[in-house]
């Protein structure tokens, strides 16, 4: 049914107390006061031993065996509450729930736009790390469930659990709408290629990932909007995530052209990967390149002159580490 939806941010030593145990070898947790309104956590298990630390951030129900294993995958960047908030809300979800799983945080380091595609590509690759996942989450970090009948599982067609988001009214936005929390087997992220690694700032990668499902023959699957309720927390946009000026674009001369670019594709480099927080999350530190990315797009693409005028402007950006509104302010001064 529906879930207290609390907006809190614990320390993080608050949550490690509520939801880690220190064991060296496989014990049974008892987990007391859930989020889950009136109900109490199941206990769970680390699913690994001392030497095995890859698995301290993988997490087991202890009175049953789920059918697949679930990998929460987080695109980041510099938003520190809403991940504790995250982590404070879903661990009692997800252990409600029984599921097997791991959260992974997937931080973006360099100065470059954001790219919430090449990000979730980066967490399905590198979720080996871990284990050999059945599922994966896509999940935006400000986005809490408000209903425990909303199943974090996969089903035979790609899901969109986040139909209706408190931002929105609880509607859904539009009818190809794809964003904010998805959910697909590793069959069907494989068969649709992952996301484009070409959207950098906000806006297009979801819509272009909807056109990739439909094209390899899917339908996407969503619950009652009754049921797919999420709380978003409120933020700002951050100069590097402004929204995506050739995204519309992007997705006219992308559409049917999922074999030039995916998760194959993906070019990255993993500066730091481990479990953080005593298990809480799996993270995974890594750099992408902008620069050889936009290239790759600007030659294989027949982008207007207006759009590749755009991507060099967005070069600068990066080249010269100043804030947009800082640029325009020289450009009118340089002028008088």
């Amino acid at each position: 049914g529906r879930i207290q939806v609390s907006k809190r941010a614990p320390s993080w030593q608050e949550l490690e107390t509520k939801y880690v145990t220190w064991n060296k070898v496989l014990l049974k947790e008892t987990l007391e006061n859930s989020l889950l309104s009136g109900q109490k956590s199941k206990p769970f298990i680390r699913l690994s031993l001392q030497e095995d630390t890859a698995s301290l951030s993988q997490w087991r129900p202890v009175d049953c065996q789920p059918n697949e294993t679930v990998a929460i995958i987080l695109p980041y960047r510099d938003r520190d509450l809403h991940l504790r908030t995250f982590l404070y809300h879903m661990h009692a979800f997800l252990r409600h729930q029984e599921v097997t799983y791991t959260i992974f945080v997937i931080e973006q380091l360099n100065r470059t736009h954001f790219n919430r595609g090449s990000l979730l590509n980066i967490g399905f690759r590198e979720s080996r790390r871990v284990s050999e996942f059945d599922c994966f989450i896509f999940h935006d970090v400000d986005l809490l469930s408000e209903d425990d009948r909303l199943l974090y599982r996969c089903r035979d067609q790609p899901i969109h659990l986040s139909a209706a988001i408190s931002a929105s009214n609880y509607k859904l936005q539009y009818e190809d709408y794809f964003g904010g929390v998805t959910a697909l087997n590793r069959t069907q992220f494989e068969k649709v290629r992952g996301f484009s690694n070409f959207f950098f700032g906000w806006g297009g990668e979801d819509d272009d990932f909807y056109n990739r499902v439909q094209e390899k023959g899917y339908r996407v699957f969503r619950y009652p909007l009754d049921i797919s309720r999420y709380t978003m927390l409120q933020h700002g946009r951050e100069q590097l995530n402004q929204p995506n000026a050739i995204r519309k674009e992007l997705l006219k001369h992308m559409k049917g052209q999922s074999k030039l670019d995916g998760y194959p594709e993906c070019d990255y480099k993993v500066v730091d990967a481990g479990y953080r927080h005593k298990g809480l999350v799996y993270w995974i530190s890594v750099e992408i390149p902008e620069k050889e990315v936009t290239s790759k797009f600007l030659r294989l693409l027949p982008l207007s002159d207006a759009a590749r005028n755009h991507v060099k402007n967005q070069r600068a950006v990066i080249a010269t580490g100043l804030p947009g509104i800082v640029k325009e302010f020289l450009k009118l001064f340089l002028r008088s």
